[in-house]
């Protein structure tokens, strides 16, 4: 369902709505901007896009190109062998996506620059894996108004003990 959070996240932050997605998925980063953050289920921690950076050491503008590059197994993203989260940042770094970097794959030295060279045909096929499409035509109204955690906490509190959330 991740395009749902695309399309939805998406429109929401071209209406300049604050939104949080809470999840424990890393694809979703790609998603954050100035109007979008992750909120990780898995350590509790908050990624805006200064967050993502000092994480993933990219943008999010880049993650898709990440994943890519190291691949993700949950999501039959194959990657290129021994490439890992170090590599694909660095490379990242210096080259703008997957695009500028094959074009320049000759520049890449050693075993690893060989990987690579070997994995450039699979390389539009993860990055387009990777890709959270933004575009999904989905039935979403965003209310008129709508209303801020602050308000409802205790209501909140209480409802998620009823269905036994416990963290």
């Amino acid at each position: 369902m991740p395009f749902q959070y695309g399309s939805t996240a998406g429109r929401a932050s071209a209406a300049n709505r604050e939104t949080v997605i809470s999840t424990g998925d890393k694809d979703l980063a790609q998603l954050v901007d100035a109007h979008v953050t992750l909120v990780n289920t898995m350590d509790n921690t908050k990624l805006d896009r200064a967050g993502v950076q000092a994480k993933f050491g990219v943008t999010p503008e880049q993650i898709a190109d990440y994943l890519a590059l190291i691949g993700d197994p949950i999501d039959n993203i194959p990657g290129i062998e021994g490439v890992g989260p170090k590599t694909a940042a660095k490379w990242l770094q210096q080259y703008a996506d997957v695009a500028d970097l094959k074009a320049n794959a000759a520049q890449i030295m050693g075993k690893i620059g060989d990987r690579l060279r070997a994995a450039l045909d699979k390389l539009d096929l993860s990055k387009e894996l990777a890709t959270i499409h933004c575009d999904v035509p989905i039935r979403f109204e965003l209310p008129k108004r709508y209303w801020h955690v602050d308000e409802y906490a205790t209501a909140i509190d209480a409802l998620l003990d009823d269905l036994e959330f416990r963290a």
